[in-house]
């Protein structure tokens, strides 16, 4: 469950880049599709699969062999992490009540929601010294729904 929870906290994180980025110019996190900031091609598949494109690529654009910056690599990495020690807690805290994850996925979303839009706030923040309205009112419907579940 550990690395499942990672792999997927790896492809929120790949999403997450884009939202860092994005939000904060006032971009959609939609359109257009995924390019590189360089050449401004617009990526395949190939280039998007999370850690594992940056690394075989050398930190490089596939078409112009521009610089990327691996601080997308450490933010799927981050992601992953967060998402498998914290779904890993929910999980254990769960079955500690005799309650299985996949009876009651509620408190598991809401947890790796929430540590998604942290790392968007923090990031976000940490770049521009501003919060994204957008991620702070995501989080807190998410407690709401969560509560009303």
């Amino acid at each position: 469950m550990f690395f499942l929870l990672f792999a997927l906290g790896a492809c929120v994180g790949s999403f997450l880049n884009v939202c860092i980025w994005r939000l904060p110019r006032g971009e959609s996190v939609v359109e257009p599709p995924s390019h590189c900031p360089s050449c401004n091609t617009r990526l395949q598949p190939i280039d998007l699969i999370p850690l594992v494109s940056q690394a075989a690529l050398g930190s490089r654009c596939r078409y112009c062999k521009s610089k990327i910056s691996w601080r997308y690599f450490g933010m799927e990495i981050l992601t992953g992490v967060l998402f498998a020690l914290a779904g890993t807690r929910v999980i254990t805290l769960q079955a500690a009540k005799n309650i299985s994850w996949m009876d009651n996925p509620v408190p598991l979303l809401q947890i790796l929601l929430v540590v998604s839009c942290l790392i968007v706030i923090f990031w976000v923040d940490y770049d521009t010294f501003t919060i994204p309205i957008s991620a702070a009112l995501l989080m807190g419907l998410t407690g709401v729904a969560a509560d009303a579940w």
